[in-house]
């Protein structure tokens, strides 16, 4: 599901008919694959840090 600032949710199939398969079956792949990682929110908010700072495409 999507939760958006404004109080809007959207389920997976509301998604699938409005974006791209391709994008979303990626899309979960990468949160399947993040969210198993297991990080705390102190880690992914010094992993966003970081990404936002480092200059270049590829980290």
């Amino acid at each position: 599901m999507l939760f958006l600032y404004t109080g809007e949710v959207y389920g997976t199939a509301t998604m699938r008919k409005i974006i791209d398969q391709t994008i979303m079956d990626t899309l979960f792949r990468f949160a399947d694959q993040f969210n198993a990682i297991g990080l705390t929110d102190l880690e992914i908010a010094a992993l966003c840090a970081v990404r936002l700072t480092v200059a270049g495409r590829n980290v």
